[in-house]
């Protein structure tokens, strides 16, 4: 299968009038011919049945997809084409890297836009935070909603860091979907998961490695955490901004903040100036050294413990420079910073000691840990852990040494955001294993006296209990976190945190769901079953349906995971169906965006819906000359093309409330009483049919044009033609009937396929299409050296064989272009013999013969004894009589109209066809069961109980006969025939009687 080409097409290649719309509405519909067809919004449509407003959103979405859209596309298709050489699960991680690779590309391009718009917020937001600091005010929720209220982001930044969380979720995904613990936890293998059974212990001394190697699930948590510490880095502040905001905050320029706590020294010297002391002794007497202000005491020495020791402060200034060096040691470890990074920044500040107390339980610490190690290891632990607890300390100091012991509860505290609220407790879940671990496989490097300082494990009742539930209980608990709360409903994060559980089906479902909410209360999501909707709503999961850059991850996403592991993922029907909505409402994106050329490559991969379905909605919006285009494309994913232009028309007709009205029969008001001197009782009825047509049955029509885009499909495409005109006529929906007959008359539907067949353009109609022209043309193709498609007896077999399966078109068609010709022969009337019939000029004269010969042609092929006969089955046998019933007998009447004026002016003998007409029906009317052509008449005249109207119009058609010659008579200067009782004489069937006065002649 060839890969979609899109940059040799234009952009508006299958748009339409894409570039017309306009606030939500698009341009009006243009007259409807073969082939032609115009948006599907452009008419009413009783399946969306929107407002121009509810569409904005999607319409606003369209204009910003353009580019990404086709990148994704772009990479499925390429995918397509490797996923039938096998290695299903390799291609499937190979499109989730292609799809992190074009969000990564986003991302560049917009940081070189707009980088330096979020810089700059990042510098106020700092030092807003920098004065907070200084109030130590531990309100988190209060303060993050004053920075969301008083420093806003610009559009094009909220665009960057949407993109960078993309980019984010699909590097989760990379990591997740490319591990062994994915897979145990889907297909039902706990066991597997604290266990690898294929791993064998080595006598390697690397313990940290050796333990992420047993546990697959351990090996899937590390990298969960170095993920949240690479999105901490560029989507936290920027390390050097917030060193300078604190720097200037503390009123330390970058020489003097390498030099400690300038103001405590300052006043401790002041104070021993007075007095001094030596804390060498056993028992020192701690002088009281009050601050600069004489608010509180500070301490009499500069050591480390002091604050602790003595229970009391620092210089302010001094106490703020304190806590911004543990607020950057926190940052540049949640970042995950090398820690040869982390104490070089210590060392330039002075500050080694602070790197030498948190270098014994950093990663590289563990990853270079040895057997004789553990014992030190262990205990550091739990000194950092109890560090974490003073509550002399600062919230950061606290939180560092929580992160080095694996306590979750001080990293929880300062926690801003989702990401670090997950980091804290993944850390605390990964430290708590690895030291199980160690205990399991060295349990005599544990001494009784370690034993005696336990560490409460994080989520301890499950991790010992259910391990594979730790994720899913600590990403439940962040929704009812007031802080992210909010936060954890965004779509992205609910992806993350779906794919973190180990869960992403459960997320597939309860989008699914919310689809079909959206449709039941009138969303903006397409299901197959009523169309399109659209509304917002605050359910976390209907926000995400109505979310369009999230729909797209999920289609891509469940693209994957259909090839990644399908007899585990998607084992039931409810589950491939689930799937399938979430593909069915990207495409309904992609058709508002106007990305139609992209439809069929998602179409091709539904499996619960029928694509046929999906795509009959699509084709409505594309417009000439793209067309014949569009099918093509549709062949290229092997689409079924029949299928889909069938699927169109049933859906349209569906949509139309157009279904034969088996309860109610029509009846054809076709005739209107009129002066019998001039014709027979009865004439054609002025506008007796709606010369409009309905929105509904245009789109019906359109539909149906598609079938001439597409070779061959002979019965196929008549079958459908049919179907369509019996339902107009049967419904009375007489234009319709008529613009279907115009736009796709049976002439060019025959020359159009029958090209392949008989290597020309045949009217197999046509009276002189006869099987000795069809020989002949076959010789001469022959001799031509043209080698024919078909030999001469297929030809010949096919002949008859497509005159056959076109034959109810063919006579309905006749039926409709009868109705037309009536209906034109009154129009000719009003405007011609407003002077009566002698008033009649030559020109017009010249138009009545031709509407009569018109009108004399359709009926005399009404009149053949095959007419409309041979259904396929007893339903469309039923289907036929009834169309003959409630067309035959108006149409004999108002014939027998037409023939009475036209004798009287045209020509005499035109009388004859009204009594041949009578003498055709009273023939049979006493055995309606014959084969004769009047048989049918019969039958439908009797049945319809209007032989009495026949026999009175025949009646009032004599009387205008004798009229006729009386009139012929006097012009000559003669006296009339001798009548009879009655007024009846032999003379008016003679003909060689004079004609008419008004004839002329």
């Amino acid at each position: 299968m060839a890969p979609i080409t899109r940059s040799s097409q234009s952009p508006a290649t299958f748009s339409g009038t894409a570039k017309g719309l306009k606030n939500g509405s698009y341009p009006e519909a243009p007259t409807t011919s073969v082939g032609a067809t115009t948006n599907l919004e452009s008419v009413h449509d009783p399946i969306t049945g929107l407002v121009h407003e509810d569409l904005q959103p999607i319409l606003n979405m369209a204009e910003r997809v353009e580019k990404e859209v086709e990148s994704f596309a772009e990479k499925l298709d390429q995918w397509n084409n490797r996923r039938q050489e096998g290695r299903n699960r390799e291609n499937a991680l190979g499109l989730l890297d292609d799809c992190k690779r074009i969000a990564d590309q986003a991302v560049r391009a917009l940081e070189k836009k707009h980088g330096a718009d979020r810089s700059k917020r990042a510098r106020d937001v700092w030092d807003y935070r920098a004065d907070n600091l200084k109030r130590d005010n531990r309100d988190k929720y209060k303060h993050a909603m004053e920075i969301k209220k008083k420093f806003p982001k610009s559009t094009e930044v909220k665009e960057l860091e949407r993109w960078q969380e993309e980019a984010d979720t699909w590097e989760l995904l990379c990591i997740i979907l490319s591990g062994d613990a994915f897979l145990y936890y889907t297909r039902g293998e706990f066991e597997k998961l604290a266990n690898d059974p294929a791993h064998k212990s080595s006598d390697s001394e690397n313990l940290w490695e050796d333990f992420l190697a047993r546990s697959p699930l351990a090996k899937e948590q590390d990298l969960i955490l170095k993920w949240l510490e690479a999105t901490a880095e560029h989507t936290g502040d920027d390390v050097s901004i917030m060193a300078e905001q604190l720097e200037e905050k503390a009123g330390r320029s970058v020489g003097t903040w390498s030099h400690g706590f300038l103001d405590t020294r300052e006043r401790i010297k002041g104070a021993k100036r007075f007095k001094s002391w030596n804390m060498s002794e056993a028992d020192p007497k701690i002088p009281a050294i009050s601050n600069s202000t004489r608010k509180f005491q500070i301490v009499s020495t500069l050591d480390p413990d002091s604050k602790f020791r003595e229970g009391k402060s620092l210089e302010e200034n001094d106490d703020f420079f304190e806590r911004s060096l543990w607020l950057a040691c926190w940052e540049l470890l949640r970042r995950g910073r090398p820690f040869k990074e982390v104490r070089e920044w210590c060392a330039d500040r002075h500050e080694n000691w602070r790197s030498i107390s948190l270098g014994a339980a950093t990663t590289a610490e563990k990853q270079s840990l040895s057997l004789q190690n553990i014992l030190n290891y262990s205990l550091w632990r739990r000194t950092c852990v109890m560090a974490s607890r003073n509550s002399s300390a600062s919230e950061h100091e606290q939180a560092v040494y929580g992160l080095l012991g694996g306590s979750a509860p001080p990293i929880e505290a300062i926690s801003r955001n989702w990401d670090d609220h997950l980091y804290a407790n993944f850390k605390a879940i990964i430290t708590d294993g690895f030291e199980n671990y160690l205990r399991a496989q060295y349990p005599e490097k544990f001494s009784e006296t370690l034993n005696q300082l336990p560490i409460e494990e994080h989520l301890g009742y499950l991790s010992r209990a259910n391990p594979e539930m730790l994720s899913v209980v600590i990403v439940e608990n962040l929704t009812h976190d007031k802080l992210v709360e909010s936060e954890a409903k965004k779509p992205s994060k609910i992806i993350q945190a779906s794919f973190i559980n180990h869960q992403p089906m459960a997320l597939i479902s309860r989008l699914s769901d919310a689809l079909v909410v959206l449709q039941d209360r009138g969303g903006q999501v397409f299901l197959p079953e009523n169309g399109l909707l659209s509304l917002s709503f605050q359910n976390p999961m209907l926000a995400f349906a109505t979310d369009p850059n999230a729909l797209r991850i999920m289609a891509h996403v469940v693209l994957i995971l259909q090839d990644l592991d399908p007899h585990y993922l998607f084992d039931s029907n409810e589950r491939i169906a689930a799937a399938d909505h979430i593909i069915v409402g990207y495409i309904e994106l992609l058709k508002r965006a106007r990305k139609l050329e992209l439809i069929p490559l998602y179409a091709s991969r539904l499996r619960h819906f029928r694509p046929e379905s999906i795509l009959g909605r699509i084709l409505p919006i594309i417009q000439e000359p793209s067309q014949r285009e569009y099918i093509k494309l549709l062949r290229t994913y092997d689409l079924d093309v029949l299928g889909i232009l069938t699927a169109q028309y049933e859906w349209r007709l569906s949509a139309g409330n157009m279904a034969n009205n088996d309860g109610q029969q029509f009846k054809l008001d076709l005739l209107e009483p009129t002066d019998p001197k001039v014709w027979p009782g009865q004439r054609v009825r002025s506008g007796f049919y709606r010369s409009e047509l309905k929105s509904e049955e245009r789109d019906i029509i359109r539909s149906l044009e598609w079938f001439l885009l597409v070779d061959g499909h002979w019965i196929e495409t008549f079958a459908v033609l049919t179907r369509a005109l019996k339902t107009f006529l049967l419904n009375g929906q007489l234009a319709a009937a008529m613009n279907l007959c115009k736009n796709l008359p049976i002439k060019a539907i025959s020359e159009l396929k029958t090209v392949r067949i008989f290597g020309a353009e045949i009217d197999i109609w046509n009276e002189d299409t006869t099987e000795d022209a069809i020989i002949s043309r076959y010789h001469d193709h022959s001799r031509a050296s043209r080698n024919p498609r078909f030999s001469l007896e297929e030809q010949l077999k096919l002949f008859a064989a497509l005159k056959w399966q076109s034959r109810t078109y063919r006579d309905l068609e006749i039926l409709a272009n009868t109705l037309k010709a009536l209906y034109a022969w009154r129009e000719l009337e009003d405007k011609e013999l407003k002077q009566g019939i002698a008033g009649i000029q030559k020109p017009a004269k010249t138009q009545f013969k031709s509407a009569y010969n018109e009108i004399a042609t359709f009926v005399s092929s009404l009149l053949q004894n095959n007419w409309l006969k041979g259904g396929i089955d007893m339903g469309e046998e039923q289907e036929l009589r009834r169309i003959r019933n409630t067309y035959l007998p108006p149409i004999i009447l108002a014939y027998n109209s037409v023939l009475s004026i036209a004798a009287q002016f045209l020509n005499r003998d035109i009388f004859f066809e009204g009594i041949e007409l009578v003498n055709t029906i009273a023939s049979d009317v006493h055995d309606i069961k014959a084969t004769t052509k009047g048989s049918q008449l019969a039958a439908a005249f009797l049945e319809t109980q209007l032989m009495g109207d026949l026999v009175t119009s025949m009646a009032c058609m004599s009387a205008l006969v004798l009229k006729c010659n009386d009139q012929a008579a006097a012009m000559k200067g003669r006296k009339p025939k001798k009548r009879g009782p009655n007024g009846e004489t032999l003379s008016i069937w003679d003909p060689t009687a004079p004609m008419c006065p008004e004839d002329g002649s």
